[in-house]
């Protein structure tokens, strides 16, 4: 032994060992999993002790998220019924999670709240209030709340996903990990174009590269290598066996993985083997029947192929409710039921939902319109068809309905309807449609938030305890203010009711939140108040005292009172808006932060000018270069783009195209995004689809009905055209309640209301409101005071016009009613009585 010791040192210290000159590398390791905490809170802000609905809770909610395989869930510590953001953020970095969902039932085991947070960048960025009447499903309350929790934060394509995916998609290629490259490979059914679907295959490739563990990352790879073979890409070399090798790689990983089992349906579904194809959906049913990629794959399936209709639509339904921001092809089933059932007009909404990115969408969508009796429209997607696609013909079509199976009576009708576009349409023009918008990657170095700190008032001194009234309002005003997506909020510890603006203020410091919002309620129930200030400057600069009979709604009280103070604080031109806004104006340019920037962008509906349009477009280029993340940024941008249009300034040659990037860049950055969502339909109603319109309002209003931009657009469509002129008045009437300070725009579909009604002393008062000393509501005014036989008042409103715009004729205002497409009725009585001022005008002369 000795003698080994002294050879061993011999050899190995004795003599000096070469040393390598670069040091040796090991691989990093990269987790397989996404990390989610779950909590719920204890009975008493001092204890531990737990209610028995909150264990059943808590405990149903960790059963249901055991089945969705990318992720760990850990369940920490219940917290404090009061505990800060902060407290909420401590619990998850203890055990090392990414996200933490906290979830509570109240007492009566009627009403649960549930709301997500990043972990990293502390922001609550989903929430949802279910109560036991909200419940459609066959279990009980908890159960089926649960399932529908768990399906919309941990889906393929839920909230997590989304998170993830808005963050990857402005970080360098180089600097992504695993789980950024799967949301990445995922979002290629976001847009099936074929550059895509070759980014998508390079991410899932990579991301598989990096870490060969992740089950779902082969699953959705043999799929996006199946797309290859579906719309004949053929860039990858022996695709399906590509395909079957991925999918049988990622069933090995995880047998009990809902994802890996259900994309094995798409290889069978392409052979025909449709016994085979309704097995697989049968095994991951049972694996995970929460998965909304399971049930839509399911019900696409069942629906689309005529197998089995009614299931097929059941199961695209629960699919739809268990997704905030579902995909494009979630709608694809749909055609054919609603085709099959002989409802065209459903058969088109649900395309228009799909989307009409790639060569099968748009030409489906030409034939629905055609179908509709819409031929105008069809032949403009015909002509946009086949300047993007000029080789699709209806051979295409046929091959893309055998890729498919389609059903007989959807083949039938398509393709006759399609061949009829093509009849009709002969030589006419094409119309381009824009190339995809270039994804920026740039590091950001603003905030991509306003960052919000929410309070409210503990009872005691002594005990620090909250009533159940101010949790409850603090819980529901965290919930509505979730659905701001230009704000994070953090909720501060509760304050004494005494407590003094410095304390106020000492607390929204300590979290770096540039304002702060404390609302209590009286122990009656009865009484909210509310007030908000900037933590720089200290400035109480908006407050509000909400009595029960003051709120007219259909929810309690504390639902209505909330969703009325979130939309008048952060709405798109509310209270936080025009304190940003004000300070802004006073400022250097050069010193303006992305924020600021995207409040002056904004401020353009106050005055929209042709100078003002331009400096609008200056400043949220600026914002956009500044700081890429900003989705309403880019939904902002997108409407002054086609301002240069409608407004007839034309300074920008590519305008069209541009709007309609911009609208795309906002929704892929944010698909909840309310602001985003709603700034597609002005594209739309542009022109004169209003299918698509109806389908944008849809998803705005269900992503944030609070938003008063969101009631402001979808009132000025319908009562502005007349398409709904009641309905218009409702959406308008809401967006005035939830904003103390409206721009001007929101009272112009109030003129064509009262028009309807031949109320035109009306409709002149809601014209004054408006932003009558623009270009364009101006002559209304003119004419509705000679309508209400004020002639002296619409010969002086005459002589204003002629001295801004010498030029100004009665051609140009029937071109602006024209670009509005506003109600046919209101716009020739207009017409009229312009022309007749125009005739008093010059007979005066």
């Amino acid at each position: 032994v000795a003698l080994l010791a002294v050879l061993a040192f011999f050899f190995m210290k004795g003599d000096p060992q070469p040393v390598p000159e670069e040091p040796l590398t090991t691989a990093r390791a990269y987790k397989s999993t996404t990390d989610l905490c779950i909590v719920t809170v204890s009975t008493s802000g001092t204890g531990q002790e737990v209610s028995e609905g909150n264990r059943e809770l808590r405990e149903e909610l960790d059963a249901k998220l055991a089945r969705f395989k990318d992720y760990k869930v850990e369940k920490g510590k219940a917290v404090s019924p009061d505990a800060t953001t902060q407290e909420l953020l401590a619990v998850a970095r203890e055990l090392d999670a990414e996200f933490i969902l906290q979830s509570t039932i109240n007492s009566e085991k009627k009403r649960i709240t549930t709301k997500l947070l990043n972990v990293g960048d502390g922001r609550n960025f989903w929430s949802k209030t279910i109560r036991e009447n909200d419940d459609e499903g066959e279990g009980d309350f908890i159960d089926e709340a649960t399932g529908l929790i768990a399906a919309l934060i941990a889906g393929h394509d839920g909230a997590i996903h989304r998170d993830i995916l808005a963050k990857a998609l402005v970080k360098k290629e180089e600097d992504l990990t695993p789980m950024e490259l799967l949301q990445l490979g995922k979002a290629v059914w976001e847009e099936q174009i074929e550059d895509v679907t070759a980014t998508g295959t390079r991410y899932l490739e990579k991301c598989i590269e990096l870490n060969p563990d992740i089950s779902t990352a082969h699953a959705i790879l043999s799929e996006v290598y199946l797309e290859d073979i579906r719309q004949d890409y053929n860039r990858i070399p022996d695709a399906k066996a590509e395909a079957k090798a991925s999918i049988k790689r990622a069933i090995e990983l995880n047998p009990s993985n809902a994802i890996a089992l259900i994309e094995q349906i798409w290889i069978s579904w392409y052979e025909k083997d449709f016994t085979q194809t309704k097995l697989q959906i049968e095994a991951a049913m049972k694996a995970n029947p929460y998965e909304p990629l399971v049930l839509v794959s399911a019900g696409s399936f069942l629906a689309s192929t005529g197998e089995d209709l009614e299931m097929g639509k059941e199961y695209l339904d629960r699919a739809l409710r268990y997704n905030e921001t579902p995909q494009g092809w979630y709608y694809y089933g749909y055609v054919n039921y609603y085709l099959s059932s002989n409802e065209p007009d459903k058969a088109l909404e649900f395309a228009l939902k799909q989307g009409t990115k790639n060569q099968e969408h748009l030409s489906r969508a030409v034939a629905l319109y055609w179908i509709n009796g819409e031929k105008d429209t069809a032949q403009l997607y015909y002509s946009q068809l086949k300047e993007k696609y000029p080789k699709f013909t209806l051979e295409t079509m046929q091959r893309q309905h055998d890729v498919w199976s389609t059903g007989e009576v959807s083949r039938v009708l398509l393709r006759k309807a399609f061949k009829e576009v093509i009849d009709a349409s002969g030589n006419k023009a094409a119309v381009t449609a824009p190339d995809d918008v270039k994804k920026p990657a740039a590091t950001p170095t603003y905030k991509s938030t306003t960052d919000l700190c929410l309070v409210t008032m503990y009872e005691s001194e002594s005990t620090k305890e909250v009533s159940e009234g101010n949790r409850e309002l603090r819980g529901e005003l965290d919930a509505k203010l979730a659905r701001f997506k230009d704000y994070k909020v953090e909720q501060g510890k509760a304050l004494s009711p005494d407590a003094t603006t410095q304390e106020l203020l000492a607390t929204a410091k300590a979290l770096d939140t540039e304002y702060i919002l404390q609302a209590t309620i009286n122990s009656d129930k009865n009484r909210i108040t509310a007030k908000l200030l900037n933590v720089e400057d200290g400035q109480n600069f908006w407050s509000k005292t909400l009595r029960e009979n003051d709120m007219v709604g259909e929810g309690d009280f504390i639902d209505e009172a909330t969703g009325f103070i979130a939309a008048h604080v952060a709405g798109h031109d509310g209270a936080i808006h025009r304190d940003i806004l004000k300070k802004a104006l006073v400022k250097k340019e050069e010193d303006l932060t992305p924020m600021e920037l995207l409040q002056l962008g904004k401020s353009l509906w106050e005055d929209s000018t042709s100078e003002n349009t331009i400096k609008a477009i200056e400043y949220l280029n600026r914002c956009i270069k500044l700081n890429p993340e900003i989705s309403t940024a880019y939904g902002i941008i997108s409407e002054v783009y086609l301002e240069d249009i409608r407004g007839f300034y034309n300074k920008y040659p590519d305008a069209m195209t541009k709007a309609k990037d911009m609208a795309a860049r906002g929704v892929e950055l944010e698909p909840s995004n309310a602001i985003a969502l709603i700034e597609q339909i002005w594209i739309s109603w542009y022109e004169n689809d209003f299918a698509a319109v109806e389908v944008q309002m849809e998803a705005a209003l269900k992503a944030n009905p609070y938003e008063a931009l969101v009631q402001a657009s979808v009132g000025s469509f319908y009562a502005s055209t007349g398409v709904d002129y009641e309905k218009g008045k409702k959406h308008l009437d809401l967006a005035i309640k939830y904003n103390d300070t409206p721009q001007g725009w929101y009272y112009v579909g109030y003129i064509f209301y009262y028009m309807s009604k031949g109320d035109y002393d009306s409709a002149l008062e809601y014209g004054l409101k408006s932003s009558y000393n623009s270009q364009f509501v101006l002559p209304l005014v003119t004419s509705l005071f000679w309508l209400v036989e004020n002639e002296e008042s619409a010969l002086s409103y005459y002589q204003r016009i002629k001295k801004d715009i010498p030029n100004y004729s009665t051609e140009e205002l029937d071109r602006f009613l024209g670009v509005f497409h506003y109600a046919p009725e209101s716009r020739k009585r207009i017409l009229e009585a312009f022309i007749e001022v125009e005739t008093a005008a010059k007979a005066s002369e």
